[in-house]
């Protein structure tokens, strides 16, 4: 039976014997594990080892020079051991002889952890012969340190695999209680304790020293000294510098906790080792750094700039795991890189055929509505992924993507079956959130595919009553508002024969100012600047002022009456009312600031976003003549010339009147 004291050892995290998978298309799925520090394959579909992986380990350790020579015949008898039964033959026929043979019996039997029951691994711990064969090999003095700690990673993967159900060893204990590798076990530790007390570190493999440490930072190791774990963790530091193996430093980075990164000098001396590795790492080993930096908050920009552009420069294809890693870790430290958003665009456009999960494209519409991209590829190669699946997604999943790609104001025709089906589909329940639904709702209403029954299910009194019973912010509870007074507008202009209620749109309060700052937040000094040169050249009894207009569910900066017969501003009240047109002869002027469109270098790809576009949909529907400025139009036509005012009064004047005589 193993004792507390062992038991402690265990690993329960993961990452103490887990590999770090790269993943890649010119790679195979590969793991390196963390004893010994050998890369291994793995199956990938079944995580299974191959036939080779035992002889890479046998070769790595024969080709080290410091190590005392193997027979050769003991090292091709231990290639055929492929089962318990007969690595527990072997053992007896062949007991190691030195410790580098009793290192690769243990390697053996940690590959064996991964894919034999854990019975069978406990049985073979409570051989008396083999754990005295463990004794006296490695409780001597004369061993090679590294064979030591190549030993301890072995046993603690060992440990680790070993589950902690019905299937433990203290259940099993009581059949047969064996003390020995218990005792072994706790006088091995301290003895590597000692011999490391007395290391000559510039002989000890860096690669080592990374995964023995690995191994030390697990937290529920308690019966380790903590001392002992912060001399090792210097000496550590001082093996930094020698690591040469991208496997390596992407292990250690893995590993560290945020008290590391608190560790300013330690984590720059890892992070300088990972920057001078990273144009060597694998595609998945850029992707994993990116994702463990992100995990631990850091964002040091010029860090996570260099590191963007080796993933953005690397031959490898994202494969979807990779991509959906990098999407989180971009979402945690909110940096959106152009150049690394447009690589990954790329990659998913190639991969998007091999979605399997909504999860996934749910991760993916995630990225490109927060990233705001215009690619239209991308959009969709996801949608026509989720038109061909759609019938398989829960509800809540369509409602989620439905409503992202309202957001970005995606291609209604690429979005129709989806967004229609999903309509058929939505059913008010019980204890519907309100919000929620009005959400949903909204996004239907967005990409034109709103029923007569799904308006009605918001805009009747009852609904909106129980919605604004809650508390919101003042911010919030206005935009709220406005997206109430959107689906009215779509239920008034786009369902022409809607027989049920309308929101009673004049309870709600919608002040200039508050939504000014709703609609353009950080960009309001330059709508106040576009503001004061349009006001400039026409006479302001011909100029409204800017206003929310609920029944269009829309701000509009200025209405406009331009005369074409007399070639003047007029009035606004000079028009004739139309009641199905209500705009009709009218100028809608609107602005736009850059946060009002997806992102993208090319301005004349840029798109609006859904909610704005939406509001011009419904001014059209009025009969209004919608005028478009853009900040991007605006700065490009104040440097004309040196006068920047008057070039932007001009040219706000001249696009009025073009638009005004082209009816």
């Amino acid at each position: 039976m193993l004792s507390r004291s062992v038991q402690h050892f265990k690993f329960v995290s993961k990452q103490c014997y887990g590999s770090i998978f790269l993943h890649s298309s010119k790679h195979a799925l590969k793991p390196y594990p963390l004893s010994l520090n050998i890369r291994r394959s793995l199956s990938a579909s079944a995580n299974l080892l191959t036939s080779d992986d035992f002889s890479d380990v046998i070769n790595d350790l024969v080709k080290k020079d410091d190590r005392q020579n193997i027979n050769h015949e003991y090292v091709q008898k231990l290639k055929g051991v492929n089962d318990m039964n007969v690595l527990e033959q072997f053992c007896v026929k062949c007991r190691p002889s030195n410790p580098q043979e009793a290192l690769l019996i243990l390697q053996r039997l940690s590959d064996f952890s991964f894919t034999k029951k854990a019975n069978q691994i406990v049985e073979f711990l409570k051989s008396d012969g083999y754990v005295s064969s463990l004794s006296a090999q490695f409780l001597n003095d004369d061993v090679d340190i590294s064979c030591l700690m190549e030993a301890s990673i072995c046993i603690f993967n060992i440990l680790e695999k070993l589950p902690n159900g019905k299937n433990t060893i203290d259940e099993d204990a009581p059949l047969n209680l064996t003390p020995n590798f218990d005792s072994f076990f706790v006088t091995f530790m301290e003895h590597l304790k000692q011999r490391m007390s007395a290391a000559d570190v510039e002989k000890l493999n860096p690669d080592t020293v990374v995964a023995f440490f690995r191994c030390l930072e697990n937290k529920r190791y308690s019966e380790i000294d903590p001392t002992f774990v912060a001399e090792f963790k210097k000496l550590l530091q001082r093996k930094i510098p020698d690591i040469t193996s991208t496997a390596a430093i992407t292990a250690l980075l893995t590993t560290l906790n945020k008290e590391y990164y608190d560790d300013e000098g330690f984590i720059m001396l890892v992070i300088s080792k990972v920057e001078e590795l990273l144009h060597n790492m694998l595609l998945g080993e850029l992707v994993n750094v990116f994702s463990t930096l992100a995990e631990n908050k850091y964002r040091k920009l010029p860090v996570l700039q260099t590191l963007s552009e080796a993933i953005r420069v690397h031959t490898d294809i994202l494969t979807l795991s990779q991509l959906e890693r990098l999407a989180n870790g971009i979402f945690k430290i909110s940096y959106y890189n152009p150049r690394l958003i447009e690589r990954f665009c790329a990659d998913l456009i190639n991969s998007a055929g091999n979605l399997s999960r909504w999860s996934q494209a749910s991760t993916f519409l995630t990225f490109l509505t927060r990233a705001r991209v215009t690619n239209e590829k991308v959009w969709k190669a996801i949608v026509n992924w989720m038109n061909k699946s759609y019938r398989t997604a829960s509800i809540t999943d369509l409602r989620f993507c439905v409503g992202s790609l309202a957001l970005m104001n995606v291609d209604q025709k690429l979005c129709y079956s989806l967004a229609t089906y999903l309509a058929s589909r939505l059913q008010p329940a019980p204890k519907e959130d309100p919000l929620k639904w009005l959400n949903s709702m909204w996004a239907i209403a967005c990409l034109k595919s709103l029923t007569p029954k799904l308006a009605e299910s918001v805009l009747n009194e009852t609904f909106y009553n129980e919605l604004f019973s809650r508390e919101f912010k003042k911010e919030e509870a206005l935009f709220i508002a406005q997206k109430l007074c959107q689906i009215n507008a779509a239920a008034k202009f786009d369902l022409m024969k809607y027989p049920g209620p309308f929101a009673k749109i004049d309870v709600f309060s919608f002040t200039p100012a508050a939504c000014q700052i709703l609609k353009y937040g950080t960009r309001l000094e330059k709508f106040e600047e576009f503001q004061t040169s349009l006001n400039t050249p026409i006479p302001p009894p011909f100029i409204t002022p800017p206003r929310y207009y609920p029944e269009y569910g829309v701000f509009i900066d200025s209405l406009l009456y331009y005369n074409t017969k007399t070639s003047k501003f007029d009035s606004v009240s000079s028009v004739k009312n139309d009641d199905k047109h209500p705009l009709k002869g009218l100028l809608a002027v609107q602005y736009f600031s850059k946060k009002h469109f997806t992102v993208v270098n090319n301005i004349d790809e840029m798109r609006l976003l859904g909610a704005y576009q939406m509001g011009i949909r419904h001014l059209t529907a009025a009969g209004a003549k919608v005028v478009i400025f853009t900040e991007y139009e605006i700065e490009k036509a104040e440097n004309v010339s040196s006068n920047r005012n008057l070039n932007r009064i001009v040219y706000i004047k001249d696009k009025i009147v073009k638009a005004a005589q082209n009816v």
